[in-house]
């Protein structure tokens, strides 16, 4: 009973983690585009990303800063790189 319950949990736990992974890394990937197609705009990084932050957090609440949108990018971007690297 106590081993189905840790293992319940656990299962639970990396569920919960991997979901947030592929969000973060849809965030990150989405903030990466917009910034490509638009970089020849001024401030295109910093106007992306609270423009993001701003309509996120009227929509679903907390979780959603510039702060945090810009290590969703730099998770994405550092990941592509890595990945990219090992490819070769």
């Amino acid at each position: 009973l106590i081993n189905k319950q840790i293992n319940t949990r656990n299962n639970a736990t990396y569920c919960v983690n991997q979901m947030l992974l592929d969000m973060n890394m849809f965030f990150g990937k989405y903030i990466s585009d917009y910034i490509e197609e638009n970089k020849k705009q001024k401030n295109c990084k910093k106007l992306t990303i609270s423009k993001i932050s701003e309509e996120l957090t009227k929509q679903l609440g907390k979780g959603y800063s510039r702060q945090n949108l810009s290590k969703m990018l730099i998770f994405y971007t550092l990941y592509h790189l890595y990945n990219q690297n090992i490819n070769f």
